[in-house]
């Protein structure tokens, strides 16, 4: 039996509401998190395409063939499901408390270029280890080995990420979608002029 002021806790149809509630929720926070994916999946893909382009066009120079076909695909697949389990643990939140944008977007670029580099070390030890080869012959070289290549590459990468976390972190600031709606759909708003000091 309900009372006036709404259905008893313990009721079916209480019970039923709030699994539907529950559900609608579960449902939401995959479609966010699958357009995430999207996203940094789409954004990856472009930087990695851009990359093998070029790596085409030195080896093209050089008349020496191009084997990297779905290198593009495949990897910004793993980095982007890598980029996703990563950013939700939030490990740069502590930069965002009462810092400039700058800050955060700086440190999540640089740590997620050296994410992906031991990604893809990880993925060439493991590809060499299926096929017998040793852990010295399966490490790639960056750059052209060496630290230096090690760190431009790096560099290379970081400045890649920017803009991506750029967008990310000025989006979180205005607000969920508001950044989005400004430049798609809206546009700016409208600056209004200074008003003159006495």
């Amino acid at each position: 039996m309900t009372s006036d002021k709404g259905l008893a806790p313990s009721s079916p149809l209480a019970s039923s509401v709030s699994a539907i509630g529950v559900s609608e929720g579960i449902k939401a926070r995959l479609r966010h998190e699958f357009e995430r994916f999207l996203l940094m999946f789409a954004y990856l893909f472009v930087i990695l395409v851009l990359f093998q382009i070029h790596e085409y066009i030195i080896l093209a120079q050089h008349h020496l063939a191009f084997h990297k076909y779905g290198f593009a695909l495949v990897n910004a697949l793993v980095f982007a499901k890598f980029m996703l389990i990563a950013d939700n643990y939030q490990p740069f939140a502590r930069f965002r408390v009462g810092r400039p944008l700058l800050h955060p977007i700086l440190f999540r670029s640089v740590g997620f270029a050296v994410l992906f580099i031991l990604c893809d070390i990880g993925e060439k030890l493991l590809v060499g280890a299926v096929h017998g080869v040793g852990p010295s012959q399966s490490l790639p070289t960056f750059g052209g080995g060496g630290l230096l290549g090690s760190f431009l590459v790096g560099a290379i990468l970081s400045i890649s990420l920017l803009p991506f976390f750029a967008f990310d972190e000025i989006n979180r600031a205005l607000g969920p979608g508001k950044l989005a709606a400004m430049v798609l759909r809206h546009g700016a708003a409208p600056i209004a002029p200074a008003t003159p000091t006495a």
